[in-house]
């Protein structure tokens, strides 16, 4: 669309209301109750359960196992086989010194193996996502199922035989070229978006969320004790399992949902593809445009300190002055799991009755600013608890974000939009992650908390901005109510 031709802003928004009335919903809700008539529809929602177990326990136990061989080198270890736990009670000499000088090199090992994935998953995942809306959801499911099989076969190595650490950059490098673990999410929000209604869009990808979260509750609560009573390769070898399953399913179980488009129009060149991740926000009415813009880059400045937040935390909760261990570890996670999934269900099933998508994201994210200042100034395992009590909404700021967002694109437009989402969380996510791992590097001797206070700047940052969204959202609403009635 080119806004010189639409004539006024009241026309250009009567246009476009009409033409996304027709085609996103009453033709896109048709095909999906005609695809889910003709078919019993095993859907997508238990494969990312898989992935989130594959993600959060490797994430586990090779944060521990890392730790692990880094004090191993410096004479720090528990037992002789497990990560080193601090003594709260010791401030100084020289066993801080060589807490801090562990925390230094294993920040340090974590920042490459991090950047190693992030960086192959940016030249990949979102071109993929655009490729599904060609050759299908379905076959691209193989795609980071066969890359996490393989990447974990490799890292079950590592632990038996004690291969060097920067063999960790290399597998998760490889699983990057397979998309990794974001271009499973997008692929999932994709397929989703693909077999629901709008009515129900956002439910379905909170429910997955609420999934999602449940894969992370459980790892956290048997990945402790795993760890402390056997060793760091079962689990391992577990999610190794998992991995054949998550490239068996989409092969043997999931159903390829409908299109409306002939998809050999479907973009390939990566050019025209970056392009079209672009057009699906630019070819928008300017106010529509304007809104979706300021969506997309709060949702990226959120994810940016809620992530980063989540991927410092075992290193941050490890170190002094709150030294937790392998299962303290173990049921912090757990906990916090379980009340990000209440936060979940609450939202959606009661609080999403009574407000709008955007308020209720303007809500989660004051609850991720409680959490995250709480966590700057924590310095004893009870006030860290008292931090993920007011963590409780945080994390459903994502599937109401996803799920406006995806309301407001065309059938055709949703592989570009959950691509173009991939992209920025991985581009994001990598500069941050090396960043706030980084600055916690130089900074925690200075004070403990300092990068959590970094990272409240970027919830700040996104709070802000969802205060200049709110009023377009309930202007466009009243407007699109107007054209509704008459």
């Amino acid at each position: 669309m080119n806004d010189d031709n639409l004539g006024t802003s009241r026309d250009e928004l009567l246009r476009f209301s009409r033409q996304r009335s027709i085609n996103d919903s009453e033709i896109h809700d048709k095909f999906v109750e005609s695809f889910r008539s003709k078919r019993r529809c095993v859907t997508v929602e238990p494969l990312m359960l898989m992935y989130v177990v594959i993600l959060y326990l490797q994430m586990t136990v090779m944060g521990q196992y890392v730790y692990y061989r880094v004090g191993k080198d410096l004479n720090l270890t528990t037992n002789g086989n497990l990560a080193y736990v601090c003594n709260r009670n010791v401030t100084g000499g020289s066993e801080k010194e060589k807490t801090d000088k562990l925390q230094e090199i294993y920040t340090y090992n974590t920042m490459f193996i991090q950047l190693s994935s992030s960086i192959f998953t940016i030249l990949t995942a979102p071109f993929y996502s655009v490729f599904s809306d060609r050759f299908g959801r379905k076959l691209m499911f193989i795609l980071p199922g066969g890359g996490a099989f393989v990447k974990s076969v490799i890292e079950i190595l590592i632990i038996v035989y004690e291969w060097p650490l920067y063999i960790f950059v290399i597998t998760e490098g490889f699983y990057g070229l397979f998309g990794g673990f974001n271009f499973a999410t997008s692929l999932s929000y994709s397929y989703i978006a693909d077999i629901s209604t709008q009515k129900e869009r956002t439910k379905r990808m909170g429910i997955m969320g609420v999934l999602m979260g449940l894969g992370a509750l459980l790892v956290s609560l048997v990945s402790g004790i795993w760890i402390k009573y056997r060793n760091y390769k079962e689990p391992y070898i577990f999610t190794g399992v998992v991995a054949l399953l998550c490239f068996l399913y989409p092969i043997f179980l999931l159903k390829e949902p409908p299109k409306i488009n002939d998809p050999k129009k479907t973009i390939i060149s990566p050019i025209e593809q970056m392009k079209s991740i672009v057009k699906v926000y630019w070819d928008k009415p300017k106010e529509y445009r304007a809104l979706l813009i300021l969506v997309f880059v709060l949702f990226n400045f959120y994810y940016v300190s809620e992530m980063s937040g989540l991927s410092l935390s075992g290193t941050y909760l490890m170190s002094y002055p709150i030294c937790m261990d392998t299962i303290q570890l173990s049921i912090f996670g757990a906990s916090n799991m379980l009340a990000l999934n209440l936060g979940i269900g609450i939202t959606i099933i009661f609080l999403s009755k009574f407000f709008s998508d955007l308020f209720l994201v303007f809500f989660c994210l004051l609850s991720g600013i409680a959490y995250l200042l709480q966590m700057a100034f924590a310095v004893s395992v009870t006030q860290v608890y008292i931090a993920a009590a007011s963590n409780l909404f945080s994390f459903s700021a994502f599937p109401f974000i996803r799920g406006y967002m995806s309301k407001r694109m065309g059938p055709n437009e949703q592989g570009a939009l959950f691509g173009g989402l991939a992209l920025s969380e991985t581009v994001c996510g990598a500069i941050t992650k090396v960043i706030t791992i980084y600055f916690y590097r130089e900074t925690f001797r200075i004070f403990h908390g300092m990068v959590y206070l970094l990272l409240t700047g970027f919830s700040v940052i996104a709070c802000v901005l969802i205060l200049f969204a709110l009023p377009i959202d309930r202007k466009l609403k009243a407007e699109e109510a107007v054209i509704n009635i008459s």
